[in-house]
Formats: C-alpha cells, structure tokens, sequence
C-alpha cells in the first residue's frame, strides 16, 4: 500500500468521526427540545386542571342597612345588640339609696334655716377632749405680796430633807389683811409642799447669808421646822424683809 493509499484513508476516518459528532449533536438538541416541549405541555394542563377544580364562587351580597347579629356563649340562637341598648338600670338600689336619704335629710335641714354641716360634729369631739378647764386652786380670794423661786427642806429627826424647788409665795387675804400663809408648790407636778400660816410673834432669821429658817405650827398643833434656801444674798434679804411685814400685829 501506498502513502496516498493511507492519507486517503486517514481523511475518510477524520470525516467520519466529524459526522458522528454532528449527529450526536444533533440528536442532543432534539431531545433537550422535546423536553422543554413536554414540561410546557405538562405546565398548561395542570393550570387547565386546577380551573376546572377550582371553580368561581359566587360572593354572597352583604346587606349593610340589617342590624349585625352575634352568637352569645355558643348559642344558636341569634341576639340582636339593640337588644342589651333597651335594658334600663333600676332605680332603686337593692339595700335602698342612701344617697337620697342623706339628700333628703339636709334639704330638711336647709329648709328650716340651719345648714346641714357633716364634719361639725367631729369638730366638737375633738374640741370637748381638749376643753379648757378652771382649776381652783384655793388662792383666787388671796393676793401674793412676795413671790421667789427657791428651795425647800423639812426638819425631820434632827436632819433636813428636801421637798422640793418652786415659787415662795407670801399671800395676804384680800379682804381680812390680817390672815396671811406661806404656800410654796413644786415645779412640774404643782405639788403642794408648803401650806403654813404666819402668825403673830412668829420668828425668822437669815442663815449663812442665803437661808431663812422658821418654825410653824400645823392644824394638829404641832411644831414644823423649816429651811429655805434662795439663789442669793439679795433675794434671801429681801424676802426676810417680806416675811417679817408680814407678820400680823396683836
């Protein structure tokens, strides 16, 4: 064989494989075609059939001049809400109207010319516990020549005992001058400590500048003994003064 014998023969080779490359080819656009073909087809007739399922339904007309009805608690029986509008409260309450009573009760008052005043009776509780009150002391009839805070000691057992601090008063009666007493009473408690009349030939003296001592006798006829000690010199001299003025004459 020849060269031109098998170049002959190559290019016979290359045609045919050029050819079934174009035939393979050809046959893969085909079947891509028929496919497409066949899913539109199979599109269009699942949209044909899903109308014929599905066909239009008519909407019911609503009519907007009834009135809307409700199920009440599942019923099948349909209640009109214009039906609860017509219900009217009571006009009486079920244990009677106190509001009235009360109305009722100051336009009586108010009739009769007094206004009828709710918190007026509170006031007055409150007022009567607190209400002023006149104490008597038993020196209203009396009038206070001298007056001085000091303090108090008893003679008891040959010792002296504190009975407390307060006002030293000298009283004289206002209308028999003649009777006078020493009162003294204690600061706080206003308890009396001293309650003692001065009578004729009654005796005071001035101890270490600032006390006073005396003796009284009691309404059971006996002998007291008494200290007073004064803040100073001054006022202990001064109401020595006091106490001897006021000694009454035989």
């Amino acid at each position: 064989m020849t060269t031109s014998d098998n170049s002959k023969k190559r290019e016979r080779e290359s045609e045919n494989k050029t050819k079934n490359i174009e035939d393979n080819e050809n046959e893969i656009e085909k079947s891509v075609e028929n496919k497409d073909e066949a899913s539109n087809a199979s599109e269009d007739k699942k949209v044909d059939d899903k109308n014929e399922i599905e066909p239009t339904a008519k909407k019911p007309k609503i009519d907007e001049t009834a009135s809307p009805q409700k199920r009440i608690f599942g019923s099948s029986i349909n209640v009109s809400l214009s039906s609860f509008a017509s219900y009217s409260k009571p006009n009486k309450s079920i244990f009677g109207s106190s509001q009235n009573n009360s109305s009722s009760f100051e336009s009586l008052l108010k009739s009769e010319g007094k206004q009828f005043d709710k918190n007026e009776g509170k006031e007055e509780n409150k007022n009567s516990q607190f209400k002023e009150t006149d104490t008597k002391t038993g020196e209203e009839d009396e009038e206070c020549i001298h007056s001085v805070r000091a303090k108090l000691y008893e003679d008891e057992n040959n010792s002296w005992k504190e009975r407390g601090i307060g006002l030293f008063k000298i009283n004289c009666n206002k209308e028999n001058k003649s009777k006078v007493r020493l009162v003294m009473r204690a600061e706080g408690i206003l308890r009396v400590i001293l309650n003692e009349r001065i009578i004729p030939g009654m005796k005071f003296s001035i101890i270490q500048d600032k006390y006073i001592s005396f003796a009284a006798i009691s309404d059971s006829k006996t002998i007291k003994k008494y200290l007073v000690k004064c803040g100073s010199t001054m006022s202990a001299n001064e109401l020595y003064q006091a106490l001897v003025k006021a000694i009454p004459k035989n």
